[in-house]
C-alpha cells in the first residue's frame, strides 16, 4: 500500500464530502417535501458517508489526527439529521478512539460529545462506557482530580441502567484513587458505600469482606486507631462473617499492632495474611504507609 496516494485519496474525499454537504437539494424536493425524498439519502448523510471513506483512509496510514478531524465531520452531518442520532454519536466515538493516538483533549472532547447525543437518546450504558474510557486516560495522565470525576460520572450512568456491578467497579477505582491522593476518609466512606451495596446482592457479597478490609486500613490511615476500632465493631454487624475471615482478623491485628506500636506484630500480620492471600499493590503501599506511622511513632518515643 502506498500511503501517501492513501492520504492524498483521503484529502480527495475529504474535498468531494465538502462538497456534498453544501449542496442544496432539487427544487422537487424542495416543493414537495419529504415524500420526495424517500429513499435517498440527503446531502448531509451523503456529505457524512464520504467523510467516514476518507478518515478510513486516513486510518489505514496511521494519519490519527487527519482521520480524527474527518470522523468528526461525519459526525457532525449525521447530526444535522434528527434520525441520524445514533450515527453521529457512533463517529464522534470513531473520532476519539483515532485522536487518542495523537491529542488526548480532542479525545476526550469527542467522547463528551458522543455522551451529549446518548444522554439525550438515554443510551446510559454507552455514556457509562465512555465516561470510563475518559476517566482512564485522566489516570494514565495522573490527572488524578479529573479522573475521579469521571469514574463517578461512570458511576452514575451504570445506576441509571441499574447495572449495579459494573456501577460498584467504578466507584472502588474513585475509593482507590481517593486514597492515593490521600482522601482517606472519603475513600473510607465509598469503600463501605460499596460493601453494603454488594451485601444487597448475592452474587457480590462475597467480595463485601475486601472492600471492609480497604475502609479499614483507610481508617488507620487518619490516624484514628480508636475510629478503626468502631470500625470494626460497625463492619461486624454489617456482615456476620467478617470478624471470622481472614481479612477481618487481618484488620483486627492491624489495628492492635498500631494500639500498642507493635511494628513486629504488624509485620508478622500481615506476612500471614499474605502467604494465604496474596496482596495487591493497593493493599501492599497502604500497609507500608501504617507501618512507617508505626516506626515514626516509636522514634517520637526513644
Amino acid at each position: 500500500m502506498n500511503a501517501s496516494r492513501k492520504e492524498e485519496e483521503g484529502q480527495n474525499l475529504m474535498e468531494q464530502g465538502e462538497k456534498q454537504l453544501h449542496q442544496k437539494s432539487g427544487f422537487l424536493s424542495f416543493f414537495l417535501g419529504k415524500s420526495a425524498s424517500i429513499g435517498k439519502s440527503s446531502p448531509q448523510e451523503e456529505a457524512a458517508e464520504t467523510f467516514v471513506k476518507a478518515a478510513n483512509c486516513f486510518r489505514l496510514v496511521k494519519a490519527w489526527s487527519q482521520a480524527g478531524a474527518a470522523f468528526e465531520k461525519a459526525a457532525s452531518a449525521y447530526a444535522a439529521s434528527s434520525d441520524m442520532t445514533y450515527e453521529a454519536a457512533s463517529k464522534y466515538t470513531d473520532a476519539a478512539k483515532a485522536y487518542k493516538n495523537s491529542d488526548s483533549g480532542k479525545a476526550v472532547a469527542a467522547y463528551e460529545k458522543a455522551i451529549e447525543l446518548y444522554t439525550d437518546t438515554a443510551r446510559f450504558q454507552q455514556c457509562a462506557r465512555y465516561k470510563k474510557e475518559i476517566a482512564e486516560m485522566f489516570e494514565a495522565e495522573q490527572d488524578m482530580e479529573k479522573s475521579l470525576e469521571a469514574y463517578i460520572a461512570a458511576a452514575d450512568f451504570y445506576d441509571m441502567e441499574d447495572a449495579k456491578s459494573n456501577a460498584n467497579s467504578m466507584r472502588v477505582k474513585v475509593a482507590m484513587l481517593s486514597a492515593s491522593t490521600g482522601k482517606f476518609a472519603e475513600a473510607a466512606d465509598l469503600y463501605e458505600s460499596v460493601a453494603q451495596n454488594a451485601l444487597a446482592n448475592h452474587m457480590l457479597k462475597y467480595g463485601a469482606r475486601d472492600h471492609l478490609l480497604r475502609a479499614g486500613l483507610c481508617r488507620l490511615c487518619l490516624d484514628d486507631v480508636i475510629g478503626a476500632q468502631r470500625a470494626i465493631s460497625k463492619y461486624a454487624e454489617m456482615d456476620p462473617t467478617f470478624s471470622t475471615s481472614r481479612e477481618g482478623k487481618l484488620l483486627e491485628a492491624v489495628v492492635a499492632a498500631v494500639d500498642e506500636a507493635d511494628v513486629q506484630g504488624f509485620t508478622n500480620h500481615v506476612y500471614e495474611y499474605d502467604s494465604l492471600s496474596k496482596l495487591d499493590e493497593w493493599k501492599t503501599s497502604i500497609l507500608l504507609k501504617i507501618k512507617n506511622k508505626i516506626n515514626a511513632e516509636d522514634d517520637d518515643l526513644t
